[in-house]
């Protein structure tokens, strides 16, 4: 150090994994949505996140979900790739009024890509594209 100067010490612990969820009793039950994620398994610094809805309930719905974010270069550039599948029977009584049967099959699934990077980052301010 310099004179005058301090010296900074850092004591950083990496935290390799999380584990979460959301809990919802809407009736007749309750579920929720349970999610995973790995943070840089490997030295690229990427971060994995896999959710699931728990148990399937009434409505016999399915979710799952995965994400893969990769930080590019040392600029703050982003990668994320986005995958998502949903597939429930719920019940609509007003269909049944009108003929139609009240239970119907919702079959989803969604891929994504992106990119993002900050191009305002301050301790008050963050502006990404």
């Amino acid at each position: 150090t310099t004179d005058g100067a301090s010296e900074l010490v850092l004591n950083v612990k990496r935290q390799p994994y999380t584990i979460g969820t959301g809990i919802e009793y809407r009736s007749p039950g309750v579920r929720a949505i349970i999610t995973g994620t790995l943070n840089s398994v490997t030295p690229l610094g990427e971060q994995i996140t896999v959710s699931t809805l728990q148990p399937r309930g009434p409505d016999h719905e399915t979710f799952y979900s995965a994400t893969w974010a990769q930080p590019i270069g040392t600029d703050g550039l982003l990668a994320k790739l986005t995958w998502s599948h949903y597939r429930g029977m719920p019940e609509n009584l007003p269909l049944e009024q009108l003929g139609y049967q009240s239970r119907y099959l919702t079959d989803t699934q969604r891929l994504g890509l992106s990119l993002s990077y900050p191009v305002l980052l301050s301790n008050t301010r963050n502006l990404t594209l």
